[in-house]
């Protein structure tokens, strides 16, 4: 039996529902709203938590063209893997400040994202000037006070693209 958290984490995902880390993180006893714009697996989250007896909910609810519900509240956390690059960079932005306005103080907003010049995905962040834009957006710290290190190492991480190196990089910001 997995421990359980004192208090239970409000925890906001952007982008993945039916995956192991809201899972993981409903099954601590955590409560988890997930923000998908697949329905199918939007569904089989909310199946899933309904067996499990998790307070874990998927929706469909598009940040990119909506602003969150006030009812929603503030969130101990967001989270979102690998899907930044997904999202069109004229909205990036957007969507990020709209992120970070759901946390509470002191809330942390962890991402991931392809990273570099050869990023096979057209929305990829590119270098650290645009991840600089993209932290200025949001309006939170860096939670270390250390900004991005780029390594300059890049690797053939898809198979689909041999000819293309990148990376993913990992942000940790917090709201003050």
């Amino acid at each position: 039996s997995a421990p359980q958290p004192a208090e239970a984490l409000r925890i906001l995902d952007f982008g993945g529902a039916a995956t192991i880390p809201i899972f993981f993180l409903a099954s601590l006893g955590c409560d988890v709203l997930c923000l998908d714009i697949d329905p199918a697996l939007s569904n089989w989250t909310n199946h899933v938590a309904k067996r499990r007896g998790w307070k874990l909910h998927a929706s469909t609810h598009n940040l990119v063209t909506t602003p969150a519900p006030a009812d929603w509240g503030l969130f101990d956390a967001v989270i979102s893997f690998s899907v930044l690059e997904h999202i069109p960079k004229v909205a990036q932005p957007l969507i990020l400040a709209r992120l970070a306005k759901l946390l509470k103080p002191g809330g942390v907003f962890a991402l991931t994202f392809d990273f570099g010049p050869e990023a096979p995905v057209n929305d990829a962040v590119r270098d650290l000037a645009e991840v600089e834009r993209l932290v200025f957006a949001t309006g939170l710290d860096y939670f270390d006070g250390h900004p991005l290190n780029d390594t300059g190492e890049r690797f053939v991480i898809d198979r689909r693209h041999p000819e293309r190196r990148f990376t993913f990089a990992s942000l940790f910001l917090q709201k003050r």
